[in-house]
């Protein structure tokens, strides 16, 4: 259907070209004047995109989630004899938390997991 045309695909500023299998896009988004980075884009045809798109989110679960996560929380360390906070699970209710103690850090049990003792009054 299509004549196979090798071409330098790295030499060209924009255009289509297969690659391991799959029609890519090359090109340039501008703004005015001004080009910007050059993008790589994979070329699918309507019909695969909704297969493509649930395949993917399915294999890569909510990474989108995880990461705005990860922007926001802060990674705490604490020492034996400091006193804490701990979230702690509410009995009954397992998808609630709360804040108790305080409580004092005995030892580091890994890097995000601690043993403290009863709670201080």
């Amino acid at each position: 259907m299509f004549k196979q045309v090798n071409i330098d695909f790295d030499s060209v500023a924009s255009g289509y070209c297969v690659s391991a299998g799959v029609l890519v896009r090359k090109w340039a988004p501008h703004r005015g004047q001004v080009l910007g980075e050059t993008l790589v884009q994979i070329d699918v045809p309507e019909s695969l995109c909704a297969l493509i798109l649930n395949t993917a989110h399915a294999s890569m679960g909510h990474v989108g989630r995880k990461k705005t996560y990860d922007r926001r929380s802060k990674r705490r360390e604490f020492q034996a004899g400091d006193r804490v906070l701990p979230l702690l699970p509410v009995v009954g209710s397992p998808f609630h938390a709360k804040f108790g103690g305080p409580y004092q850090v005995l030892k580091k049990v890994s890097d995000e997991n601690y043993c403290f003792s009863s709670r201080i009054t």
